[in-house]
């Protein structure tokens, strides 16, 4: 029985760390960039508290060759979010980075959007992440209510991926 208990605990521990909604801190968010219903009085903040119909999670690693050339169109979709659709909330996640490594590919690569770190991936865990970049588009049903998934792409984000994230924004609006 000895030999059982250390396996069952550790089935409970990973199955706690899935339940749990991962925070990240408010101070990433960058001067002039924040998102909606997210109090900046707080130190950190869980997605699910993000008050918009839809998120956009940009998940991406400074390092990683192929989020750079995907960072113009990661742009030119952020952009085109905040013109057309402003209530939709577009975030970036710096999978494994420091709050600086976030910080630098937001800066050198002029995104307009929020990026934070997640050092530890427990976002990148928890949505299942696979590689960088990925664009994952979360809807939310009524205010209040979960964000459930409803695309994902990884690997190289073109302008197919923002035509297609673009048309589901657009029901939205």
């Amino acid at each position: 029985m000895k030999k059982i208990t250390p396996i069952w605990l550790g089935y409970i521990w990973m199955a706690a760390m899935a339940a749990a909604d991962p925070r990240l801190p408010i101070s990433e968010l960058g001067e002039g960039h924040h998102l909606p219903g997210v109090s900046e009085s707080n130190d950190t903040f869980a997605l699910d508290e993000i008050d918009a119909p839809a998120l956009v999670l940009i998940v991406f690693d400074l390092y990683c060759p192929t989020c750079q050339k995907s960072a113009g169109n990661i742009k030119r979709l952020a952009e085109t979010i905040q013109e057309s659709t402003p209530s939709i909330a577009v975030l970036g996640i710096g999978s494994g980075d420091t709050p600086f490594e976030a910080k630098k590919f937001r800066d050198k690569f002029k995104l307009p959007i929020p990026c934070v770190s997640d050092r530890e991936e427990s976002v990148s865990r928890q949505y299942g992440v696979k590689r960088t970049p990925s664009l994952i588009v979360l809807d939310r049903a009524d205010s209040g209510a979960p964000f459930t998934e409803i695309y994902r792409n990884e690997g190289y984000i073109g302008r197919e991926h923002i035509e297609a994230v673009m048309a589901l924004v657009e029901e939205r609006k």
